[in-house]
């Protein structure tokens, strides 16, 4: 048994447990960072604030985190932390609000960065930082990595950083603010738990320990999102608490898989579809795992299997007309779009992460293939 592993989050989870923390020995003042609404509309904000106002921790709040958020955003907040003289930042609220988070941790700490400089410059250090999720998904909770939004030829992108430097010390996971979710948030943000988990499972970077958490978040995750849905769409009743919490302990077992192995071609290629077409995150991802899962059996088809089983579903065909259910109508490109997003794309290193490479004319026939009528 060979792995390499690194994940230096404390992680605390539990009902009360955001109301109950001792924000207090991190210091006496803290920068919150929200999104405009996931945070005040679950009541985590007020929760927050009481909290720290009852450590006597001064705060000030920025809650202009966008989804997909900006370098600038994040630039923005990097430099109120550091006029504040804030001793640590709290994010709360979607996977936007906590990736914001980290990298307003950056700036703070490097007052010579410019916006783009994360990208590209060493990262010597970091403020201290606490990540509060809203959804159960996308679980940044546990993983350095931050996606953020830039300007590429006068449009917008999403490109990635890491530093072992943007790890959260504290993740505080209760899901109870997840309850005031809606469907669509709820089962995109369960697709990407999906998502991370069967990439993570065929990364190169895999091993004994990332393909156990893997499994692991397919078996909680896929369930609860089925259970999710019954009690959602057919029984049309509020999701109960036990799968909201079931959701939640997926997410952040697929977090801990994909710290290991970071994500592969269904992530690198959502990344288009997110910043020009405006598709929710996990939906994006979700519209290329089967094309995924295919190419993948092909390879590995005893991993392919061992996902089958963990899913309960009769099949992996069975499994990924689950995936194609709930990710739904998919949208409809240009041929020209199809060539755009494939330049966008084709130097991700998610795409060469996976068992086999893709090369950019399959980048483009996948594209083709899942967004239009041509298919030759």
């Amino acid at each position: 048994m060979i792995f390499n592993t690194f994940m230096p989050v404390r992680v605390i989870s539990g009902t009360g447990c955001v109301k109950e923390f001792d924000y207090s020995s991190f210091g006496k003042k803290c920068l919150i960072m929200t999104g405009r609404t996931a945070a005040q509309k679950s009541g985590l904000l007020d929760d927050l604030i009481a909290a720290l106002e009852k450590m006597s921790v001064e705060y000030i709040t920025f809650s202009e985190v966008e989804q997909n958020p900006h370098v600038n955003t994040c630039h923005y907040a990097g430099e109120l932390a550091r006029e504040f003289e804030a001793d640590f930042i709290i994010g709360a609220g979607g996977g936007s609000a906590m990736d914001a988070a980290k990298a307003a941790a950056v700036y703070t700490k490097n007052p010579d960065f410019e916006p783009n400089d994360i990208f590209t410059k060493k990262v010597t250090s970091a403020l201290p930082f606490i990540l509060i999720g809203t959804t159960a998904g996308t679980g940044s909770e546990v993983t350095k990595v931050s996606v953020l939004s830039f300007d590429f030829n006068g449009k917008p992108y999403k490109r990635s950083f890491k530093d072992d430097l943007t790890y959260a010390t504290v993740a505080l996971c209760d899901s109870t603010y997840t309850n005031t979710l809606n469907w669509e948030i709820t089962s995109s943000s369960a697709l990407d738990i999906i998502c991370h988990a069967v990439e993570s499972y065929f990364s190169k970077q895999a091993d004994c320990l990332s393909k156990t958490y893997a499994l692991k978040a397919i078996e909680i995750g896929w369930k609860a999102i089925v259970k999710a849905h019954w009690q959602n769409i057919v029984e049309k009743r509020q999701i109960e608490g036990a799968c909201r919490q079931d959701l939640l302990t997926a997410s952040i077992f697929g977090g801990l898989a994909i710290n290991k192995t970071g994500t592969c071609f269904p992530h690198a290629l959502s990344y288009a579809l997110t910043s020009r077409q405006n598709i929710i995150h996990g939906k994006a991802c979700a519209y290329f795992l089967p094309e995924f899962i295919r190419r993948m059996s092909k390879i590995d088809e005893n991993g392919v299997k061992l996902i089958a089983e963990a899913t309960g579903e009769a099949s992996i065909d069975d499994f990924i007309t689950g995936i194609e259910s709930l990710s739904g109508a998919r949208p409809t490109l240009s041929i020209d779009d199809c060539y755009e997003y494939t330049e966008l794309s084709k130097d991700s290193a998610s795409i060469r992460n996976a068992l086999v490479n893709l090369e950019e004319q399959e980048v483009f026939e996948i594209y083709k293939k899942l967004f239009t009528n041509k298919f030759n």
